[in-house]
């Protein structure tokens, strides 16, 4: 009987845990975007800096945030999470910031555009 109170106890943790994660990153996070895009053919690139807003949502074991989705057990705070190469995206979160950029792109030309904020 005292090993399915442990395993009881045990498991309601874990689930609490995970639930704390995602709930520290969910939610609206205000600051700044940054868009800059280049190509061969043009004499200048275009570089412009808004103030923006992006939302985090959970979906099921997975965040989304814009059009990415990152699986939890992926993330890991104060650490970059990176995927991809010339199609190039990092996400990190630290307390209640978020730093995202995504990136496109090769020898003729590309974008890339990256957010920093707070909630």
């Amino acid at each position: 009987m005292k090993n399915v109170f442990y395993i009881v106890v045990f498991a309601i943790f874990v689930i609490s845990c995970n639930k704390m994660k995602t709930s520290k990153y969910t939610g609206k996070y205000y600051g700044k975007t940054k868009i800059s895009s280049w190509s061969l053919n043009q004499v200048e690139n275009i570089n412009q800096t808004i103030i923006d807003s992006i939302i985090v949502v959970l979906e099921g074991d997975y965040l989304q945030v814009k059009q990415q989705k990152i699986h939890l057990d992926s993330l890991d705070e104060n650490h970059f999470y990176e995927e991809g190469f010339h199609d190039y995206f990092s996400i990190k979160f630290v307390n209640d910031s978020i730093y995202y950029r995504k990136s496109d792109g090769g020898l003729g030309g590309g974008y890339s555009v990256s957010f920093s904020g707070i909630k």
